[in-house]
C-alpha cells in the first residue's frame, strides 16, 4: 500500500503539465525622437540646466529655429543633450545674416561675428568658457 501511494504521488506529480499561457509583454514603439521644433517650444529646465520639449527627464537633441511669418528664418540653434551646442545663427528681416556664434554645452567658444543690415560687420571676438577672450573688431559709428 505504501508503495502504490508513492508511486500514485509520482505519477500525479509527473503527469501535470503547464497548461498556462505565457504572455510576453508587448513592446510599445515609442515617439520617433523630434529632432527638429520651433525655438519657442522649448522649454529651460533650470533645475537640469537644459532644455527639453515635453519630457522633463529627456533633454532636447537637435535644431530649432524660428520663423517670420513669411516663412523665412530668423534664428537657428543646435542643441545636444539639452544644452546649446554648435552653431547659433541670426539672421536680419531682410535675409542678411546678423549674427553668427559657436557654443559648447550651453557656453560661448570660438568666433563672434555680428552684420548690420547691409552685411557690414559689426562686431567680431573670440570667446572662451563663456566669456569674451578678445575683441578683434567694434565698428564705431560716429555722430555729426
Amino acid at each position: 500500500m505504501y508503495k502504490f501511494l508513492i508511486v500514485s504521488i509520482l505519477v500525479f506529480l509527473f503527469s501535470c503539465e503547464d497548461n498556462s499561457t505565457h504572455v510576453q509583454p508587448i513592446e510599445k514603439n515609442p515617439l520617433p525622437d523630434i529632432h527638429f521644433c520651433n525655438c519657442a517650444d522649448l522649454i529651460l529646465d533650470s533645475g537640469f540646466n537644459w532644455y527639453y520639449l515635453s519630457d522633463r527627464l529627456k533633454p532636447f537633441t537637435g535644431k530649432c529655429s524660428t520663423k517670420q511669418p513669411d516663412g523665412s528664418i530668423i534664428v537657428e540653434r543646435n542643441y545636444e543633450e539639452g544644452k546649446v551646442h554648435g552653431d547659433v545663427l541670426e539672421w536680419h528681416k531682410n535675409g542678411t545674416l546678423k549674427l553668427s556664434m559657436k557654443f559648447e554645452k550651453n557656453r560661448q567658444v570660438g568666433e563672434m561675428k555680428e552684420w548690420d543690415t547691409e552685411g557690414i560687420l559689426e562686431y567680431h571676438a573670440t570667446y572662451n568658457v563663456g566669456k569674451m577672450d578678445s575683441l578683434i573688431y567694434k565698428r564705431i559709428h560716429y555722430v555729426n
